[in-house]
């Protein structure tokens, strides 16, 4: 390599270390620094060099492989290195110091990562995701909580997702109730549900429903009245699987994250 690639290299290298801890930076990168993933780093490289998070341009480089590589070395030997200890799959990236908007992307990265993180791991047992999502979901609330406080609405909100989480069987509407009762309110919690319908492909007569009540009618309150029930009364039909309240909690987190 000549001297200005090399120095890119260390670089990334340094910043991978800074961002997850050097126990498993080192393993990750004895792997991708080989021959076989040249390309791939390069691109990583040039990516993060334009200013674009290291882990970011990790996975922007290595696609999916980026993650197998990931588990691997994080599930190789013993100790919680930089990761919570009972949950030690938990990736924490590194937060700025008080530079609010900073925290805010970091943390919305995050919880990126780690959703994509566990999309990678070979489990085909339902209850078992789910499981592992709660431990996520778990360590990413109380590391919101840490670095950006919790108002009395938002700890309504974290209450409302610890429902959702019980293991209880649900339709749209019951989610869309618990929704609206937060801060979110009838609008907010509709376009929640809008979201995770749009996302996972279901409802999508129900979702043009919503988007008009939202948007407004031309024949004033009691036509508005009409289209709610009717909305509610479709949503009612749907029932809500674990894939449909996991991508229910992800909303509201962005949620948050887009209103601090």
């Amino acid at each position: 390599m000549d001297p200005a690639t090399l120095a890119a290299t260390a670089s990334l290298s340094e910043l991978l270390i800074k961002e997850i801890g050097q126990p498993v930076a080192k393993k990750i990168w004895a792997v991708v620094s080989g021959n076989e993933y040249s390309e791939q780093l390069k691109r990583a490289i040039e990516a993060a060099g334009r200013g674009i998070p290291v882990l970011q341009a990790m996975h922007d480089a290595f696609g999916d492989t980026y993650f197998k590589i990931v588990n691997a070395a994080i599930n190789d030997g013993p100790g919680p290195f930089t990761y919570e200890a009972g949950r030690n799959d938990y990736i924490k990236v590194t937060l700025p110091g008080n530079d609010k908007l900073s925290i805010v992307a970091c943390l919305r990265t995050e919880l990126n990562i780690n959703l994509e993180r566990i999309s990678k791991l070979d489990i085909k047992d339902n209850p078992e995701i789910i499981s592992y999502f709660k431990g996520i979901w778990s360590e990413w609330k109380k590391r919101y909580i840490d670095t950006l406080g919790i108002s009395e609405d938002e700890k309504k909100v974290f209450d409302s997702i610890d429902k959702l989480l019980d293991g209880r069987r649900r339709n749209a509407k019951q989610v869309y109730m618990i929704l609206s009762r937060t801060m979110f309110g009838t609008v907010g919690a509709l376009l929640i549900i809008k979201a995770v319908l749009l996302i996972t492909g279901i409802g999508l007569g129900v979702i043009m429903h919503i988007m008009i009540w939202i948007n407004g009618i031309p024949f004033g309150t009691i036509a508005s009245l009409i289209l709610l029930g009717t909305i509610l009364i479709a949503l009612a039909t749907i029932q809500f699987s674990n894939k449909h309240i996991m991508t229910t909690c992800v909303q509201i987190a962005y949620k948050l994250l887009d209103d601090k």
